[in-house]
C-alpha cells in the first residue's frame, strides 16, 4: 500500500511473506554435545540433529518506507523491515538453540540519490542488519564448553546444542555501505554498476558452526544492464563478485588445532519480463 503525502513525499507499507528450507546432513558427530544426550547421561542419542530431510517453514513481516524529493536533482529515502518470525525447525531441534527458531533479522536502510541529468543517477546508502537480536545467530559457540558432556567440565545442559542457551553462529550486527550508478544510454539500453562494503558478521574466533554457512565476505561488486525490445518486452542481466576473505582461528573444540575458513562469491542472473 502506498500514499502520496504532497508533491514531494510518498509513503509505503507492505507485508513480506517468506519461506525457508533447512536441510542438514553429516552432523551425527555432534551428538555428544546435544542437550538430549547430556540430559540422559548419554543414554539417548539425538533424533533431530542430522539427516532429517528438508524442514520448511513460513513467516510474515512488515516493510515500511518513505521517499522525499529534495529539490530538482536530489531525493532521500528510508526503509525498515521488521524481524520475520519463521517458526521452529522442529526436525532440527537438537541442532540450534531454543528449538531452532531461525528468524530473518530486521534491518533499517537509508540513502540519498543524485540525478544530475534525466539519464544519469547515483545513490549512496547505509543499511544496518540486526543479527544480534536473533537467538539462533547471536550466541557464541564457546557456550558448548558449559555442556556437561562436551569434556570441558561444564554443568549446564541448557548450553548444550539444542538447549535454550546452546551454541550457534555468534554473529554480530552488520552495517553495509553501498554506492551505485545508473545510466539510461538510450530508449533501449540501461547500464548499472555498484559496490558495497561491510564488516563480516562472523567474529574471528567463531569457526565451528560457521563451517555450515560461511559468511565472511565484506566487499561486493555488481554490474548489469537491461534492454528494452519494445511492446513491454525486456531482457536483464546482472553480475556480482565478492572478494575472498579468510579467518584462521583456533578450533573451538580443540585448542591444539587451527581451522581455516575461506570464501569468495560469484553470482549472475538473467531475466526476461513482459509488461502488458
Amino acid at each position: 500500500m502506498g500514499k502520496d503525502a504532497g508533491d514531494k513525499t510518498s509513503f509505503g507499507i507492505t507485508a513480506v511473506l517468506a519461506a525457508q528450507s533447512l536441510k542438514a546432513k553429516g552432523l551425527a558427530g555432534f551428538s555428544r554435545y546435544t542437550e538430549t544426550f547430556a540430559a540422559s547421561d548419554g543414554a539417548q542419542l539425538p533424533a533431530k540433529l542430522s539427516g532429517n530431510g528438508s524442514d520448511v517453514n513460513y513467516g510474515v513481516g512488515l516493510k515500511v518506507g518513505l521517499h522525499r524529493l529534495l529539490g530538482e536533482h536530489f531525493s532521500f529515502g528510508i526503509m525498515y523491515q521488521s524481524e520475520i518470525n519463521i517458526g521452529a525447525s522442529d526436525d532440527y531441534a537438537d541442532l540450534f538453540p531454543g528449538g531452532g527458531d531461525i528468524n530473518i533479522p530486521a534491518w533499517f536502510r537509508m540513502g540519498i540519490s543524485w540525478q544530475p541529468t534525466p539519464s544519469l543517477a547515483f545513490s549512496i546508502d547505509m543499511q544496518q542488519i540486526g543479527y544480534s537480536n536473533i537467538d539462533v545467530m547471536n550466541k557464541s559457540f564457546f557456550n558448548i564448553h558449559n555442556c556437561p558432556t562436551a569434556g570441558f567440565g561444564g554443568t549446564d545442559t541448557s548450553q548444550c546444542m539444542g538447549g535454550k542457551n546452546g551454541p550457534d553462529f555468534g554473529w554480530k550486527d552488520v552495517p553495509v555501505f553501498s554506492f551505485g550508478g545508473r545510466w539510461h544510454v538510450n530508449d533501449k539500453w540501461t547500464l548499472r554498476a555498484g559496490i558495497s562494503a561491510s564488516n563480516q558478521p562472523t567474529p574471528m574466533q567463531e569457526n565451528i558452526f560457521n563451517i555450515l554457512t560461511i559468511n565472511l565476505t565484506e566487499v561486493h561488486y555488481t554490474a548489469g544492464f537491461s534492454h528494452q525490445f519494445g511492446n513491454g518486452h525486456e531482457l536483464g542481466f546482472s553480475f556480482m563478485y565478492a572478494e575472498e576473505e579468510s579467518t584462521n582461528p583456533v578450533n573451538q573444540l580443540d585448542a591444539t588445532q587451527l581451522i581455516l575458513l575461506t570464501t569468495d562469491q560469484m553470482d549472475f542472473q538473467l531475466s526476461y519480463s513482459w509488461r502488458f
